[in-house]
């Protein structure tokens, strides 16, 4: 599913992306977050491979192994698994110089990483909630 959950200071997208992939019609939800113009803060499950990539992807292939090509088994986007229309649409959403996220949490890998997303934001990764995989995010 997808929910927005709008705050005074920002907006928070929350996306179900189990399948490797976000549902349909998260391409609506983007306009409108984009027309709105109020930061957006995303989390989701599996993370996304960063503009420059390389290295969380080494990362991941250290912990899960790598697909056939080289590639990440366990991160959505080119390097990765390969996103249907509505992921790229995110992909590009997050990853645009002018893009209104400035901030990217997910999990999946079961380890703290941090990468660039965009100009103004990153992406972290988080150990397994049972681990106490925790992040405090300020905003302001």
């Amino acid at each position: 599913g997808i929910e927005v959950k709008e705050f005074e200071e920002f907006t928070l997208l929350l996306l179900d992306d189990c399948n490797n992939n976000v549902p349909d019609k998260t391409s609506e939800t983007l306009e409108e977050l984009k027309a709105a113009g109020k930061p957006v803060i995303v989390a989701l499950h599996v993370p996304i491979v960063p503009p420059d990539g390389q290295a969380l992807i080494e990362e991941t292939n250290a912990v899960w192994g790598s697909g056939d090509n080289g590639e990440s088994r366990v991160l959505m986007g080119y390097g990765g698994k390969v996103p249907n229309g509505e992921t790229a649409a995110l992909i590009d959403f997050i990853t645009a110089d002018d893009s209104p996220v400035v901030g990217v949490i997910a999990g999946h890998v079961h380890f703290y990483s941090k990468h660039r997303v965009n100009p103004q934001a990153f992406q972290y990764t988080l150990p397994a909630g049972y681990e106490r995989g925790m992040l405090e995010l300020t905003v302001e």
